[in-house]
């Protein structure tokens, strides 16, 4: 499951919104996040920014994201993610 700006999004309603999004972000940056584990159980947050243009401007786009993973059948799996835009 996934929340962007307030709806929840299925994993395949996220990558058909992914695919037919324009524009494209032509560079996305991670910042450094902060992992914390509990188990097989590990909660990632962070930020990241998005690069690119639209219309023929520059963009830049900054989000907050909380991931969370569980370690299942010898792997992590990213079980439910959320992102916000950071506006300042």
């Amino acid at each position: 499951m996934y929340i962007e700006y307030g709806r929840l999004l299925s994993r395949s309603e996220y990558l058909a919104r992914v695919r037919t999004e324009a524009p494209h972000p032509e560079q996305v940056s991670m910042d450094p996040m902060m992992v914390r584990g509990f188990g097989t159980t590990a909660i990632a947050v962070g930020t990241y920014k998005e690069r690119g243009l639209k219309n023929g401007k520059p963009f830049v786009k900054r989000w907050r994201f909380i991931d969370t993973w569980v370690y299942k059948k010898g792997s992590w799996v990213l079980v439910a993610a959320g992102a916000a835009p950071i506006t300042r």
